[in-house]
């Protein structure tokens, strides 16, 4: 048998406790009363009546000892063991029977703990019968196992057995050891031996249930409860114990409905905060979960149940500090327990902590039996630490593992396509297939695999394959109309999401897929119509309400867009995403005011959640609101103490507003802090900007480097430093060593060669960037900065050939566009007129844009047409260049005095065009 983890041993010690109860509230045999309807009442389950007749009966006869014994009895079997204990005394000292008080008073001192002064009413007196000996000898057994005394426990229980081997008390208390030993069949064997013999007794019922709970057998256990339930006098405890039942199986009515028979039998029960807390997080309701687990550990801070369901609230409202620190006590108390790791890796995940979560779960991943659930967490936490390789093995590694484990071969199939390999990932997804026909997931990855292959045809009939095992599946039709669509066939395509939604109008995938296909094909209102169609279906969509703002935003504009995530806003307040989202728009918009509105009037299980104090961060940056600000950064950092994003936006403010000191404090701690390189080059630029000397400077980046030597940001910042100062030779040798560590990442690269040009090595710049390209080959940036270096090398040529490159990468970026149309605008001005309008057409105020359109309508010979853009564009710059564009047009329109003007303004400045400047000039001397 495997060694039990720490999680089973602690649930086992419940479980074992919950039997231990079973045994302490057993009746006694031979029970008897005179106060017949008392103990009618108790019989039927009306508790408070039978407890109200007899205390009426002791204010008449105080010395009642009947009276007082029954009370005792219903204390003890109401789990109150104090007022037990004392009304059991009293009857002893009115004359109650000798051992019925005894065995009851070991009972109730066994309940509350005090196991040595119950020991010592467990010794069976010379007149007890059979039954009463065992009785008191199992109660004996009870008391010395809570002692840890297990051999001398076993021995009590061997005895009661021997006096009376149908003694119940006797069969649960050799249950429980036989469950303490490690012996779950030995224990579960004699349980259900003891209901067979003892039917009508709910303890036997209880103890079975506990044991079933324990052992992950929820319905037995839900079985066993219901009988104790049926047979109890007083069933709210059962009741307590079934509503956790509950509460594991996502039974939300029959949770609430024990729990709320809970609560009428005990309002003030303290567990009720705990149940409640967990049915409430149930029900998604994580706010009040959170409050009802959190006053539930302010009087039971040890209960590690509670602690793991308070952590799941949390991070359910993005606290995930908070849930770190409850988990990170827990994982204390459950050092072997992967569920509590696993939680904790997630927890520390979403606050960037990566190294930190993989620290959490590796030992579970590298485990023997590790989980894919562990594996997976590893996964992520490698991969958000930049450690591909690492991840990649990992998922194989779970592959080869888990052979028959869907979820791990869909895994490797994806990790299979994204390497290229489309055809691995076709045989293995097809295996999957085969397995499971029935796994949407591995048929749609299948269909993409085919494609990547470029076996459109074997696609197909991989979707009429799907739709045929599940013709009533709104993904099967989805996943066809997806496919027709990239084939051109529209119509067939529209059909099939057409087809998805009858099935399921609330299917996102399809109405947003209907009603990106009708965009395409210019049909807005039919795309309308789609999404209108999922919103009657799902007025909650976030998705369809987004893409229907995205769509009036396309026919208003901003306003449009606003106005509608408004409305839907007002229908679905607690929609956290459109309220971002359209705060967001408002700051944009430049209405700090109205987003910061928008974020206040949150709900408030909301209003804490970090993405809502970062946007309200920033509209108060927005609004000049830097002391609000400034506290509203500090709260998010105290809140995610191991998150450096936050200390560094704090940096930057404090540098905004002058306190140096203060920005250095909160960059340092965010260094401490940043295991993922999260400090972004611009942020350090901007505080390093800030310092009053290049003295300053330089002061504070060697304290960071001896705080974080190989941080990447920090090294690069002193190259940039070193390279201000004109050490190039160190400033480029630390940029090579940082462009070798990071390959893929173009800053670097682009940096070493500014570097390279800077010290008059542009050839080696160059060859450096063409050299990056060829592995590199969508790479928009790195294009731009070789054709500027070709510009500086009159090689227009391949400038024009670098901007053509980036045009086809990224169509509208208008850098590309504008210096395009000017080095084409003397040999091709017909085509550079095209590229110059596109270029204006997205910054229509630019004076460089407006420039370029300018000089090429005059390459083209239209002055007249040129002399107010370039006008414009002069009016708007102090570029001498655009000086000298404009005198030309004034010039080719006859203004030859408003010509000179403008040249001799220049004359004195030094610019590419100063020769054709001073030519124009000498052309236009003597000239009216």
């Amino acid at each position: 048998m495997s060694r039990p983890t720490e999680a089973r041993v602690r649930a086992r010690r419940y479980t074992l406790l919950a039997i231990a109860f079973a045994i302490v509230v057993a009746a006694p045999l031979g029970a008897a009363t005179a106060l017949d309807d008392a103990d009618a009442d108790w019989a039927a389950g009306n508790v408070q009546s039978a407890v109200v007749r007899l205390k009426d009966a002791l204010q008449q006869d105080p010395d009642n000892a009947a009276a007082r014994l029954l009370l005792g009895r219903i204390y003890l079997d109401s789990g109150d063991m104090q007022a037990a204990e004392q009304e059991l005394t009293r009857a002893r000292d009115a004359g109650a029977d000798d051992i019925a008080t005894r065995i009851a008073l070991a009972e109730a001192l066994l309940g509350q703990g005090e196991l040595s002064r119950a020991l010592e009413w467990t010794e069976p007196p010379l007149q007890a019968t059979a039954a009463e000996r065992a009785e008191l000898l199992a109660l004996r057994g009870s008391v010395l196992l809570s002692q840890e005394q297990e051999d001398e426990a076993a021995a009590a229980f061997s005895a009661a057995v021997d006096a009376d081997a149908n003694a119940l008390r006797a069969m649960l208390g050799m249950a429980t050891l036989e469950l303490r030993r490690g012996d779950a069949e030995a224990a579960r064997a004699t349980l259900t031996h003891a209901t067979k013999l003892h039917a009508e007794s709910a303890h036997a019922w209880q103890a079975l249930g506990g044991l079933e709970q324990l052992s992950g057998q929820r319905e037995a256990a839900l079985a066993a409860y219901s009988r104790a339930i049926e047979q109890a006098r007083s069933p709210w405890p059962l009741q307590y114990q079934r509503a956790i039942v509950h509460l594991d199986l996502g039974n939300k009515e029959s949770a609430a409905a024990d729990i709320e028979a809970v609560r009428r039998a005990r309002a003030r029960l303290p567990g009720l905060d705990y149940l409640d807390g967990r049915l409430l997080l149930l029900q998604g309701d994580a706010a009040a979960a959170a409050d009802k687990l959190e006053h539930y550990l302010s009087g039971a801070p040890s209960d590690l149940a509670a602690i793991y369901f308070a952590a799941l609230a949390l991070n359910g409202l993005e606290r995930h500090a908070q849930a770190e620190e409850y988990l990170v006590r827990l994982t204390a108390a459950m050092p072997n327990n992967p569920q509590v790791a696993g939680l904790l890796a997630r927890t520390r995940l979403a606050l960037g902590n990566a190294a930190g979560a993989e620290a959490a779960i590796r030992p579970f991943a590298e485990h023997a039996e590790a989980t894919p659930v562990a594996m997976e967490l590893l996964r992520q936490a490698l991969v958000r630490q930049a450690r591909a390789d690492e991840a990649e093995q990992l998922v194989s590694r779970a592959a080869e593992r888990f052979p028959d484990l869907a979820s791990a071969q869909l895994a490797h199939a994806q990790q299979l396509l994204d390497s290229k390999d489309a055809a691995g990932a076709v045989d293995l997804l097809r295996r999957v297939v085969d397995t499971e026909p029935a796994n949407e997931r591995a048929r749609m990855l299948l269909m993409r695999s085919l494609l990547a292959r470029g076996d459109t045809d074997a696609a197909m009939a991989a979707a009429d394959a799907f739709l045929a095992k599940s013709p009533d599946s709104p993904m099967a039709h989805t996943a066809t109309g997806a496919l027709l669509a990239q084939q051109g066939d529209i119509d067939g395509a529209r059909s099939a999401f057409a087809a998805a939604l009858e099935r399921d109008p609330s299917f996102d995938r399809a109405a947003l897929a209907l009603a990106a296909l009708e965009l395409g094909s210019e049909r807005p209102e039919q795309a309308r119509e789609a999404l209108d169609g999922l919103l009657a279906a799902n007025p909650d969509s976030v998705a369809a309400t987004l893409a229907s703002a995205a769509m009036d935003r396309r026919d208003g504009g901003d306003a449009a867009f606003r106005e509608r995530l408004r409305d839907a806003l007002a229908q679905n307040p607690d929609a956290l995403q459109l309220r971002l989202v359209l705060a967001r728009s408002e700051l944009a918009a430049g209405n700090a005011d109205a987003a910061r509105t928008l974020l206040n009037q949150a709900p408030p299980q909301q209003r804490d959640a970090t993405p809502v104090l970062l946007l309200r961060a920033e509209t108060e940056l927005e609004s000049g609101q830097h002391t609000i600000a400034a506290a509203t950064l500090s709260t998010l950092v105290q809140r995610n103490p191991t998150m450096a994003r936050f200390p560094y936006m704090l940096a930057s403010l404090h540098a905004q507003t002058g306190d140096l000191a203060a920005a250095t404090g909160s960059l340092t701690e965010g260094l401490m802090l940043d295991r993922d390189a999260e400090l972004e080059h611009e942020r350090l630029a901007r505080i390093l900007a800030a310092q009053p000397t290049a003295e300053a400077r330089k002061s504070l980046l060697e304290r960071l480097l001896r705080l974080a030597p190989e941080h990447p940001v920090v090294r690069a910042a002193q190259a940039r430093f070193l390279l201000a100062e004109r050490d190039f030779d160190a400033a480029m040798q630390m940029l090579r060593e940082l462009a070798g560590q990071h390959p893929d990442d173009a800053v670097y690269t682009l940096w070493l060669a500014d570097a390279q040009d800077t010290a008059g090595r542009r050839p080696e710049a160059r060859r450096l960037l063409t050299d990056w390209l060829t592995t590199h080959p969508d790479q928009p940036a790195v294009r731009l900065s070789l054709a500027q270096l070709a510009i500086s090398d009159v090689d227009y040529a391949e400038a024009i050939a670098q901007y053509r490159r980036v045009l086809d990468q990224t169509p509208n970026n208008r850098v590309a566009l504008n210096n395009l149309a000017m080095l084409l605008a003397d040999s091709n001005p017909d085509e550079a007129l095209g590229y110059a309008e596109r270029a204006l057409a997205q910054a229509p105020e630019d004076a460089a844009y407006i420039d370029t359109k300018g000089t090429v309508l005059l390459a083209k010979g239209d002055a007249a047409a040129a002399l107010p853009l370039l006008a414009k564009a002069h009016a708007g710059s102090q570029d001498p260049g655009i000086a000298y564009r404009y005198a030309k047009a004034l010039a080719a329109t006859g203004d030859k005095p408003g010509a000179r003007r403008v040249l001799l303004a220049v004359q004195a400045q030094a610019y590419p065009e100063k020769a054709d400047a001073d030519a124009l000039l000498q052309t236009l001397v003597g000239g009216n």
